[in-house]
């Protein structure tokens, strides 16, 4: 069942040029929903919040400054959920890095054709992955405008998406996040940085960056495994009806299609065994060349 996507707090970014005296004429901003994006924005849930932030400002010799913001998602509720956070840019500005950090790893993100990294976002949701996607969704006459979806958001799942972006020929980047400012950590810039804003191909109309934390044509991983053990916990758990929910152990395969078969359930009586093996029967993984044999402890607590 896919879940509705919903907004969280307001963060905005301010850069003083060196030749503008008005700071809102290079205003980054990441804010609630708005009319200008409902095609991809749904009725906001303020369950959703950011948890961490940190910001970081180097300075290249050309006077560019690069601006890197990393936010913790996190939500009050635990049901899976997409965030999505509108983003407003200078004409001029460029995200030139993204990467993604969920279950202790870190991943870099890749520049995709639009249609391309939409698909593969909803493809990897679809399947319990990771994923996250920056693309572009209209202009005005003073911004570019920018949509960051993250999936999955809840209690347990805290997924940090940091942002790198170049702003040209700024003089004091200024940084306020859900009504407060922040204090950026200034660091010396580096060759690589340089490397990264030549480099960079930016996100606009015909392109978009697009993280997935599992490779295409790879085995399932723990991950996925576990995110598919956690979003089927109510229907495992419903198994047990009012009886105490004992621990377990899975043992399923997982066929070149992706689907989950052969299970077998240790530990738990007969027609609880049998409910749990419906459950797991139902995952749907990526499909890949081989066959995956997979032996899950499982222990579920009632809340």
């Amino acid at each position: 069942m896919r879940i509705r996507p919903v907004a969280i707090v307001p963060i905005l970014l301010l850069a003083s040029r060196a030749y503008a005296l008005d700071p809102a004429a290079a205003a980054i901003a990441i804010e609630p929903p708005s009319d200008a994006i409902g095609a991809i924005l749904h009725e906001p849930d303020r369950s959703q919040h950011i948890e961490r932030t940190a910001v970081e400002v180097r300075t290249l010799e050309s006077g560019t400054s690069l601006v890197t913001i990393s936010l913790t998602l996190a939500a009050s509720a635990p049901t899976w959920t997409t965030a999505v956070l509108p983003i407003r840019l200078p004409r001029d500005a460029t995200v030139v890095a993204m990467a993604f950090a969920i279950a202790n790893e870190t991943h870099t993100a890749e520049s995709l054709v639009p249609a391309d990294a939409s698909q593969r976002f909803d493809d990897a949701t679809a399947l319990l992955v990771d994923p996250a996607l920056l693309e572009w969704t209209g202009r005005d006459t003073a911004a570019e405008q920018l949509a960051l979806r993250v999936y999955p958001v809840s209690t347990e799942q805290h997924p940090t998406v940091t942002l790198t972006i170049a702003l040209p020929r700024v003089a004091q980047p200024h940084v306020v996040i859900a009504g407060q400012r922040a204090r950026p950590v200034r660091h010396a810039a580096t060759a690589a940085d340089a490397a990264t804003v030549r480099g960079a191909r930016g996100v606009s109309e015909d392109r978009s960056m697009f993280v997935d934390p599992t490779p295409r044509g790879a085995p399932a991983s723990q991950l996925a495994i576990r995110n598919a053990v956690r979003a089927s916990r109510e229907p495992l758990l419903a198994c047990y009806a009012d009886r105490r929910a004992d621990d377990v152990v899975l043992r399923f395969t997982i066929g070149t299609d992706g689907r989950a078969g052969a299970v077998t359930v240790e530990g738990a009586r007969p027609d609880i065994a049998r409910c749990i093996g419906y459950v797991v029967a139902s995952w749907q993984f990526r499909p890949s060349p081989s066959t995956v044999a997979v032996r899950y402890p499982l222990r579920l607590v009632t809340r």
